[in-house]
């Protein structure tokens, strides 16, 4: 998908820990505020935030799910607010299985939030 088109996908409130894979194999933990179909907004705080390159490797486990989903993803908005380092990014290459449970998974939030 295009970063238009997942602009459009609608994006709901979350707490998920997301775990990026650095080049070298070093990990960092930060969390996912939104999630959408197509991407998530990350936050993580940091002594010294640097913006972020380009691409990334993430893996994450959605709550009720008994696997982890990991994809690459496209940064593509950085902001540093402080020591908060934000980060839009848009998923790249998820399998049609992970496509599918996130897309069960928006849904569940879907109503969840509709219900609030």
């Amino acid at each position: 998908m295009e970063y238009e088109e997942q602009r459009q996908s609608e994006r709901f409130i979350s707490n998920i820990s997301v775990e990026e894979i650095e080049p070298g194999g070093s990990t960092k933990f930060c969390r996912a505020i939104n999630l959408s179909r197509g991407g998530a907004l990350l936050v993580s705080e940091e002594k010294d935030p640097e913006k972020s390159q380009g691409l990334m490797w993430l893996k994450f486990h959605l709550p009720c799910y008994d696997t982890f989903i990991t994809t690459r993803a496209k940064v593509v908005h950085d902001s540093i607010i402080g020591r908060r380092h934000y980060r839009g990014v848009c998923f790249e290459d998820l399998s049609s299985e992970h496509r599918h449970l996130l897309n069960a998974y928006t849904s569940i939030l879907r109503i969840d939030q509709t219900n609030q």
